[in-house]
């Protein structure tokens, strides 16, 4: 008796250990809003500023801090995921105790009975993504920005990835060119370089691409009545 009750402690500690190094907070709930939590990982108190005692005391709810534009989607998707008995994963608003706006990606399931196979509670992790939103945002504004200021400028831009594939061309080019972007992406903008300087544009291009220099090239283009153009 002794054995088995070291090792149960043994175990009870290694799993505190665990849910105490993941980052953001393990959870156990009711399986319908405000999800009362039964049981959440002291991580809970970085992520929302409220200590894991005050949700098992039910001073606080998980439904009350998340952001009510976001609550229909959250409880939309829980609701979907335990009907169809499959996990979630959801990226939301909670507000934070000290007002802050927080964005979190939780990923959790329903837990059933081995028996009846009813649905018994959520389990799952949540986890602080601001940081990564508030990037994506970053990115998302300097891509506008460039574009703006790449469709204003009076020159033909092009973008292409290290596979020398083309995956960006601004205003002028298509206005130029009168192809649409998704013909351009097509290749489309080879079909417009003039049959006689095409295998030295590609020869040049490919070469300083690989050897990852600048390069300069003269070659004529058709404009979109027809006419080539240096």
């Amino acid at each position: 008796h002794k054995q088995v009750e070291a090792q149960l402690y043994e175990s009870i500690s290694q799993y505190r250990t665990l849910l105490s190094n993941i980052p953001g907070a393990a959870y156990r709930c009711e399986l319908q809003p405000p999800w009362r939590i039964e049981f959440i990982s002291a991580g809970v108190e970085t992520l929302t500023g409220y200590t894991s005692e005050q949700f098992q005391q039910t001073l606080i709810t998980w439904a009350d801090l998340i952001i009510p534009e976001d609550f229909t989607l959250v409880a939309t998707k829980v609701a979907e995921a335990i009907d169809h008995q499959t996990p979630y994963e959801i990226e939301y608003r909670i507000r934070h105790r000290e007002g802050s706006i927080r964005w979190v990606c939780e990923r959790g399931g329903a837990v059933y009975d081995l028996t009846t196979h009813e649905p018994l509670h959520l389990d799952g992790v949540i986890v602080d993504i601001s940081a990564h939103k508030q990037a994506e945002e970053a990115r998302r504004e300097s891509e506008t920005r460039f574009q703006i200021m790449a469709n204003a400028a009076p020159v033909m831009i092009w973008l292409a990835d290290n596979k020398k594939h083309f995956v960006w061309f601004n205003q002028q080019w298509l206005s130029f060119t009168g192809r649409s972007l998704q013909q351009e992406l097509n290749f489309g903008w080879l079909d417009s370089i003039h049959p006689d300087d095409k295998d030295s544009y590609l020869a040049t291009y490919t070469n300083h691409i690989n050897e990852q220099t600048s390069f300069e090239a003269e070659y004529r283009l058709r404009r979109a009545d027809g006419q080539y153009r240096w």
